[in-house]
């Protein structure tokens, strides 16, 4: 089983999220009306709870689906995340990003 670090995770949650067409339909999360990947729900949640990611209130005429976007503090960390993953790929010496490394949504990656 391949585990993804963190800040990878949280890389590709903002990164859909930035995106646009990320909606919460009761504990499911959608991306332009198809299911995300279920390694990712976790960290929409924890996204979520930590205040990077936001969602509207339901919306009455889609059946409660409730849209996802970005604070600012989540563009902010998406920044940073982006840069990151950046450099991870252009430093051969740096650990790979598919590797398991604590926090989640704080601190330095």
């Amino acid at each position: 089983m391949i585990v993804l670090s963190p800040q990878l995770l949280a890389w590709c949650v903002l990164r859909r999220v930035v995106g646009g067409g990320v909606v919460k339909l009761g504990n499911r999360w959608l991306e332009h009306g198809r299911r995300t990947p279920m390694h990712l729900a976790e960290t929409f949640d924890a996204l979520t709870v930590a205040g990077l990611v936001v969602l509207a209130d339901p919306d009455p005429v889609a059946v409660g689906q409730r849209r996802a976007s970005a604070t600012e503090a989540g563009r902010i960390r998406y920044a940073q995340l982006c840069r990151w993953q950046a450099e991870q790929l252009r430093s051969p010496a740096a650990p790979a990003p598919l590797v398991a490394a604590p926090g989640l949504t704080g601190g330095t990656p």
